[in-house]
């Protein structure tokens, strides 16, 4: 039996991308086959035989290097604007990328696999698309501007997504979220507004323990945990001992970019079993916390009078 995961990087991102691998093999107990794809538009021959040397007995690293060209219309259409590079498209076309698999686990590359996740990889998805975990910042999203009320409903965080790729190709998803992609999205999210459109429904919901953004390691954001996972943890301590897997979404929350990143322990401690890395050359931290009125007067220009006064009454009593 052979098992799949996937992740998307450049040259770019090399660095995390390696890591993440690093996790994955030092934490999973593997009695099966694993074979780990890295795709991506363009790669140095450098780096894909760093890749390649990541291979050992039972894991298979290989890489798969796209025609850019083949998309490239496509990706021109899109006139929306993103922090993200437009690789995480790439997420759209894994169905037909590895057309001869079922499924298939997902990962962005600023993740670490913290503990075993055979479990996640044995999920059947039979009817869905995928299964995936909520986006914990939705929920607080709404609690800010919505007064609470789920506005959109089940919001799923892209990620870490187990795909079933048949089903995606069965039902034509792939043009459909090329589709919405290019004529209909209007957030800045590359990706994960159009997979949360189209997938809609059929999606699996998976725990918290399967991406952890280490901003929500705060004692304030516990019980808002257990209320919407579903969960009963006692504290943080207890949350994160739990964790299987840590993405580390966050702008300053980047290991192999600030020193002062959250979590960064268990980052570290695989980086450091990586054989053949860069080093790390740390930024210092920039991010400067605006006071309350300067970001009040950014949010005026941006959010309508009922989202405003949700704003207010939440930073009031929270």
């Amino acid at each position: 039996m052979t098992k799949d995961i996937v992740l998307i990087c450049d040259d770019n991102y090399v660095m995390p991308t390696q890591v993440c691998i690093q996790s994955i093999i030092e934490n999973m107990d593997l009695d099966f086959e694993l074979t780990i794809h890295v795709c991506t538009f363009s790669l140095s021959h450098n780096n894909v035989v760093r890749f390649h040397n990541m291979s050992r007995d039972k894991v298979n690293v290989l890489t798969h290097i796209l025609n850019y060209e083949k998309y490239e219309d496509k990706i021109k259409q899109i006139a929306q604007k993103s922090h993200v590079s437009p690789s995480a498209l790439i997420k759209f076309e894994l169905s037909q990328i590895f057309n001869e698999l079922d499924t298939i686990l997902y990962l962005d590359s600023d993740i670490i696999v913290k503990k075993d996740i055979t479990q996640l990889l044995s999920i059947n998805l039979s009817d869905y698309y995928i299964a995936a975990a909520y986006e914990f910042w939705k929920y607080i999203e709404n609690k800010m501007y919505h007064w609470g009320q789920n506005i959109g409903g089940f919001f799923f965080n892209s990620g870490v997504m187990l795909m079933n790729l048949s089903k995606i190709r069965q039902d034509n998803i792939r043009e459909q979220l090329w589709y919405y992609k290019i004529n209909l999205a209007k957030s800045t999210l590359m990706d994960q507004e159009s997979l949360n459109y189209v997938f809609k429904k059929a999606v699996y919901p998976l725990s918290i323990v399967w991406n952890f953004n280490p901003a929500f390691r705060d004692n304030n954001y516990i019980k808002h945990i257990n209320r919407i996972y579903n969960k009963d943890y006692s504290c943080l301590e207890e949350l994160e001992s739990r964790v299987r897997i840590i993405h580390y979404v966050g702008t300053d929350d980047k290991p192999w970019i600030y020193k002062t990143a959250k979590m960064r322990k268990y980052w570290d401690a695989c980086y450091n079993m990586v054989q053949d890395i860069d080093p790390i050359i740390f930024k210092t931290t920039d991010f400067k916390r605006k006071s309350f009125f300067v970001t009040l007067k950014a949010k005026i220009e941006k959010y309508s009078l009922s989202e405003l006064c949700s704003y207010i009454v939440y930073k009031l009593f929270n």
